[in-house]
């Protein structure tokens, strides 16, 4: 079994991937489905979808926003919504995944 590391994302610690993915799991449970996520919950996913292994590609034209939507399994997950006015989704799951 592999040793626990500390992450930082945006400001808070974590002591664990798990203790990370509890913070966003709520973090996504108060937002309804349709919403924009803004203020401190936006900076902290715009902070976490660094570590997503195709950040360069999902973030190319700029965000201008993060919507709650459902998955094609009924699903909570991020949309981002770009400066070039195309959409696509991103998996926090695949973010504390890459986490470091």
């Amino acid at each position: 079994m592999g040793k626990a590391i500390s992450i930082a994302v945006s400001g808070r610690v974590f002591p664990t991937k798990t203790a990370l993915t509890e913070y966003i799991r709520a973090l996504i449970a108060r937002h309804p489905v349709g919403s924009t996520v803004e203020g401190e919950d936006r900076a902290f996913c715009l902070a976490l979808f660094e570590f997503h292994p195709d950040v360069a590609s999902k973030l190319a034209s700029g965000i201008r926003s993060v919507e709650v939507r459902l998955d094609d399994y009924g699903n909570k997950h991020f949309q981002l919504l770009r400066g070039d006015d195309t959409e696509d989704d991103i998996s926090w799951v695949h973010c504390v995944r890459h986490a470091r």
